[in-house]
Order: C-alpha cells, then structure tokens, then sequence
C-alpha cells in the first residue's frame, strides 16, 4: 500500500486482526490511523515518508507485538514517552524528522536498535549520546566505504 497518496484508512481495516506486516511508507498520512491501534498482531509498520508530526500514546500502547517501526522521513517533533513500554521492539526508524529531544524512556529498549539522525536536536541529555543502541549519525555501509576509498586512493594517483 505505498505510493499510494493515502491519507487514511477504511474503518474496516481493523479487523485484519492476522495483519503482521503493514507498509504505507510514502503516502500523505499526516496522524496515524486509529485503525492502527486495533492491530494486535501487527510487528512490522512502516510509515515513513508521510506528514506525521507526532506519535501518540493512544497508537503506542495497544502495539506490544510490534518489532519493526519505521518513522523515518516524516515531520515528526514529538514522540511519547510509552513507546518504551513496547519490549519486542528490534527497530526504530525515526531518521529525517523534526524532533529536538527524546522521551529518556528510549534508553529502557536495549535490545532495539533505534536510529535518529538528522533531526534538530536542540535539548538532549549527554546520557543518550553514550548509549550504544541509539545511532546519531547515518552509518555507511561497506560498499559505500570502498567506494569513498577508492576515489580517495585514485584521487592521490
């Protein structure tokens, strides 16, 4: 359900209660569906790329079940301090949003690797900086580092 241009969803998505994976990265969702929080069994969502501009309790605290949940690329300034009550998380995308602190709740998920650069921070506690599962800058990977190496050593050629 990507690319879609969606805004919402229907009352009935709901019952999809079985419902494990939900992918609605680059839509124009500017709030997270209510229908959201009825999905019991839900453990991958994506909502990357829509118009969030905050994550609610009300949307949090019904998804125990949840492992993957992906926030990056929204407008996201606010996110509320039960997300660290969601223990089965494993990963946490709030990359490319607008948020200028963290709820000290995230420290509670260790075994959840939670990447947020690239937001504004303005008032954030050095504690979070030294904590390993929270990534502040944007990890490059293998590939992309032999390619900066090999410009740099042809460069010196």
């Amino acid at each position: 359900m990507e690319n879609n241009q969606l805004k919402n969803l229907p009352s009935q998505f709901k019952e999809l209660q079985n419902l494990i994976i939900l992918d609605l990265k680059n839509n124009q969702f500017d709030d997270l569906p209510a229908e959201i929080g009825e999905l019991k069994n839900i453990k991958r969502l994506n909502f990357g790329g829509n118009k969030l501009q905050k994550l609610s309790t009300e949307m949090i605290n019904p998804l125990k079940n949840l492992e993957f949940l992906h926030l990056n690329n929204n407008q996201i300034q606010d996110i509320s301090k039960e997300i660290g009550q969601l223990n089965n998380l494993k990963s946490l995308n709030l990359q490319y949003n607008q948020l200028q602190t963290l709820p000290k709740e995230l420290k509670n998920l260790v075994n959840c690797s939670i990447d947020v650069f690239e937001n504004p921070f303005t008032n954030l506690s050095d504690d979070f900086k030294k904590l390993e599962h929270i990534k502040f800058e944007k990890r490059v990977g293998i590939f992309q580092k032999f390619i900066f190496l090999s410009a740099v050593i042809e460069g010196w050629q």
